[in-house]
């Protein structure tokens, strides 16, 4: 089952949407493309997943809907008795029109 996450990227990408910045905090509402077995996944795996709707930047650009998101595992923490597994993934590069853009962090 695919889960919609939300994802505060703290962002900028040179180059993308017609030399367009994507301003710091854009939330980019994500689905994975595939689910992630917490037993097997490690850290430094590729992840994907797509934006489940259009994301307005500045006026006349906007981040579509189905545009892929690539990312990988940072880190794993099993799960305890008082706890469940932990996750942490960062999405650091967009596809957009078959040209990779790389996500920086600020």
């Amino acid at each position: 089952m695919k889960r919609i996450l939300w994802i505060s990227l703290i962002m900028f990408a040179a180059q993308v949407f017609a030399q367009s910045a994507i301003p710091a905090g854009t939330i980019l509402p994500v689905a994975l493309n595939s689910s992630l077995n917490s037993r097997k996944v490690k850290p430094g795996q590729v992840i994907t997943a797509r934006v489940m709707q259009d994301v307005p930047l500045l006026p006349g650009s906007k981040i579509h809907a189905g545009t892929r998101v690539i990312g990988h595992v940072v880190d794993v923490k099993p799960g305890t008795g008082a706890s469940g597994t932990q996750m942490s993934f960062r999405f650091d590069t967009l596809v957009v029109s078959k040209r990779r853009c790389r996500l920086l962090p600020i």
